[in-house]
């Protein structure tokens, strides 16, 4: 068709949102950081992956039934997403009863998501500066619309202000939910802000 743009949507974000009962949080964390952090940046050496962050969740409603913990993990092609977790054993140099998290947490959610933009401050360093994030869930029917507005007008406005010292901000970023889909999905797509400190 002429004049339409075809992206691909081979790179995909996966957000699986967990619960941690808070006796197993610590063991959770260090499980993850220690073998599984391990996995994943081979993932990222291997080209495998892209991105993988876990996040812990500051504050909300609902803290003692929603998800207090969220993985975040990019592909390049999610057919061969299989592939980082091969050699799990061999590259975290632990057996799985010594890594596995799962008998720790329940996943409460999952979501596929295309990252659709990103600005960043130029002087950040994301290994020290992005050490909090805001998430900004929108439930929108024009999905395309909202993001094509966002990446139009407000990545170039806070891209200027992070750049001119005009706001704590470091980084942004939006993405399109691709599944699930459905009346009792309740957003469409996310916004990111990222920050070095809490406050």
């Amino acid at each position: 068709i002429a004049g339409m743009q075809v992206q691909s949507i081979a790179q995909i974000t996966v957000y699986e949102y967990l619960r941690v009962p808070g006796d197993k949080i610590d063991e959770f964390i260090k499980r993850e950081t220690t073998y599984w952090g391990k996995v994943k940046d081979q993932g990222i050496k291997d080209k495998t992956m892209t991105f993988w962050a876990l996040l812990e969740k500051i504050g909300g409603y609902d803290m003692p039934n929603s998800s207090n913990f969220l993985f975040i993990n990019t592909f390049p092609n999610i057919d061969s997403s299989g592939q980082v977790w091969a050699n799990a054993e061999s590259i975290a140099g632990a057996k799985m009863d010594q890594m596995e998290t799962y008998s720790m947490s329940t996943r409460t959610s999952s979501f596929f998501l295309h990252d659709e933009g990103w600005a960043q401050d130029a002087k950040a360093d994301p290994a020290k500066d992005f050490n909090y994030v805001v998430m900004v869930y929108h439930n929108t029917d024009y999905a395309d619309s909202l993001i094509g507005l966002e990446n139009k007008y407000w990545s170039p406005f806070i891209k200027k202000a992070m750049d001119n010292n005009q706001t704590p901000q470091l980084g942004w970023g939006n993405a399109k939910v691709l599944a699930p889909m459905g009346d009792n999905i309740k957003f469409t797509t996310v916004s990111y802000d990222l920050y070095k400190t809490l406050q």
